[in-house]
């Protein structure tokens, strides 16, 4: 078997310019603006997402581990407590369930929770102890 030597692109535009630009035919005027882009620059506020989300933290009845329970979904669909399931579970590296129309996390999580369910665009508050 023979080895074939590789030859290197230059990508600094030294010694020769990259021949192949894959976008550079493209035209952009007159493409919309991005929805979700904020003029200044800044992070668009998100969007309210129906009612009130009450966050608590619970111990009893559990062999004595601790759950963050998500309560009072007013209408919301199974499909989307199982997207906030998955979400909230990806971002707090834990695990969950739902539970009787309820979300279960894991751990003591409550207040981190609050943070990201408001930052999602729901209207999450801390409830009980």
């Amino acid at each position: 078997m023979s080895r074939k030597s590789k030859r290197r692109i230059p990508t600094d535009n030294a010694s020769e310019p990259m021949q192949h630009a894959a976008f550079a035919a493209l035209d952009i005027q007159g493409l919309p603006q991005g929805t979700n882009a904020a003029p200044n620059g800044k992070k668009a506020a998100p969007q309210p997402r129906g009612g009130r989300l009450e966050v608590k933290r619970e111990k009893s009845g559990r062999g004595g581990k601790t759950v963050t329970v998500i309560y009072a979904f007013p209408g919301m669909a199974l499909s989307m407590k199982e997207s906030i399931l998955r979400s909230l579970k990806r971002q707090l590296a834990t695990g969950g369930t739902l539970a009787d129309g309820n979300i279960e996390i894991q751990g003591d999580f409550a207040e981190r929770v609050v943070e990201l369910l408001s930052e999602q665009g729901y209207r999450a508050i801390r409830a009980g102890g």
